[in-house]
């Protein structure tokens, strides 16, 4: 992540196989190897909510307000 009013850079995540920033949300999706990682607030990067899956995230869908 790379905050421009504050010009600094932060690593989410060491290893990523998928990333994405969900639309009209502040919601961030990652996969690491075997771990799915959602950020619900990006301004709070400490808070994250980790999900052991198998295999590969492919899409990330949102309708109705739902991700």
């Amino acid at each position: 992540m790379y905050s421009i009013s504050e010009q600094k850079k932060e690593t989410l995540l060491s290893y990523c196989k998928y990333a994405a920033w969900i639309p009209r949300s502040d919601v961030v999706v990652a996969q690491g190897k075997s771990t799915l990682y959602i950020w619900y607030n990006i301004e709070e990067i400490t808070n994250v909510t980790q999900y052991q899956i198998k295999g590969n995230v492919e899409t990330i869908e949102r309708e109705e307000g739902k991700t």
